[in-house]
């Protein structure tokens, strides 16, 4: 199944054949040997596919990582390189921390050795009670209601998670489902998702490079192996100032798709699988706030017509070679993996007549 692998196959030569009968035998035994060993490489690879997880849409992008993970586990084949008990635990421990070294917050006086204790801790389980006798503190709670006002970088999803400190220090603390979807993942680094697809025996890597999604430039290069790409963008984003408070978001992420696409992967022009986030938000939105408005040369006057100007838009900016085009609200994991293994099937399909009657792909 990797193309890599595949297309080079084809092309490989039968080194026997380069040497004459003058030669050692030596030699021919070290060609065979080669041969032997790409075409055990050519195998072990073939059922497997890469897949590069790309787009302006973050959210949207960590939010598909962890349904995905969630959804493969239950057939016990998913493996994504996130340690969530202890990314979890980490981020209480740190929440509180940074609430306490707020100026903003008063502790009373019968707290003060709580205080001491989380602020020298280490990890959450050594100081789970200090921690749940601040929480439930009244100038705690409301430093954190206005964390916003006060500056301190807490998630919404902190409250949860302090609400279940004290199962979450356990020293054998699993996350639930629901754990693991409220869990914020930290946009840097490169996430993998690995699962076995038992219809089609692939085994799957989704591969998402973290940092800022104008920096895509600087790395794509490593992740020309891949199969295809999912891009993930946000239709809400139509009305939005981008990074640089200047751009709007819609035509940012329209340049992104056009320069990525214009890409080769494995040699031949990238085949898409792309995600038009967040329809239910950008239903309401519309209807406000029409496109039209927002963009001169679009007509749309409902939701529909608006849905099919922008998909449209990335249909005209795309320069590979195949491409499907989902428009999702509030991520359903298996309908969207579904989508991606039957867009796979069809990748795979299309590839493989290429390969076999020699025409563009």
């Amino acid at each position: 199944m990797n193309f890599g692998h595949q297309s080079t196959s084809k092309r490989k030569t039968n080194t026997k054949n380069c040497f004459s009968k003058s030669e050692s035998q030596k030699d021919i035994d070290i060609s065979k040997k080669i041969d032997g060993q790409s075409e055990l490489l050519r195998k072990q690879n073939y059922n497997k596919v890469k897949i590069l997880l790309i787009g302006p849409d973050i959210n949207g992008i960590t939010t598909f990582l962890k349904q995905g993970y969630l959804w493969h586990k239950e057939t016990l084949s998913a493996r994504i390189n996130i340690p969530f008990p202890v990314l979890i635990q980490k981020n209480l421990l740190t929440w509180m921390q940074k609430i306490l070294l707020s100026d903003e917050v008063m502790v009373p006086k019968n707290l003060k050795e709580d205080k001491r204790i989380v602020l020298g801790a280490q990890t959450v389980c050594t100081c789970i009670n200090s921690i749940n006798h601040l929480w439930y503190d009244r100038s705690v709670k409301s430093a954190f209601q206005n964390r916003i006002e006060f500056n301190l970088p807490i998630p919404d999803c902190a409250e949860y998670f302090f609400d279940n400190a004290e199962r979450i220090a356990e020293d054998n603390f699993q996350p639930t489902n629901e754990d693991i979807l409220r869990t914020e993942l930290k946009n840097t680094g490169i996430t993998e998702l690995s699962y076995h697809n038992p219809i089609d025996f692939w085994d799957t890597t989704i591969v998402h490079v973290g940092g800022s999604h104008l920096e895509w430039r600087k790395w794509i290069h490593y992740f020309d192996d891949c199969l295809c790409v999912i891009f993930m963008a946000a239709l809400d984003d139509y009305n939005m100032k981008s990074e640089d408070n200047q751009t709007n978001r819609l035509e940012e992420s329209l340049h992104m798709f056009n320069e990525m696409t214009s890409l080769q992967f494995l040699g031949r022009p990238i085949s898409c699988i792309l995600f038009l986030n967040n329809s239910d938000i950008f239903k309401d939105k519309t209807e406000r706030f029409p496109v039209s408005e927002y963009f001169s040369d679009c007509k749309a006057k409902n939701y529909d017509q608006s849905i099919e100007y922008i998909q449209k838009k990335y249909a005209a900016n795309f320069k590979g070679y195949q491409i499907e085009i989902h428009v999702t609200g509030a991520i359903d994991s298996s309908q969207n993996f579904k989508k991606v293994n039957n867009a796979l099937r069809k990748i795979y399909l299309i590839r493989s007549l290429a390969d076999v009657y020699n025409f563009d792909s």
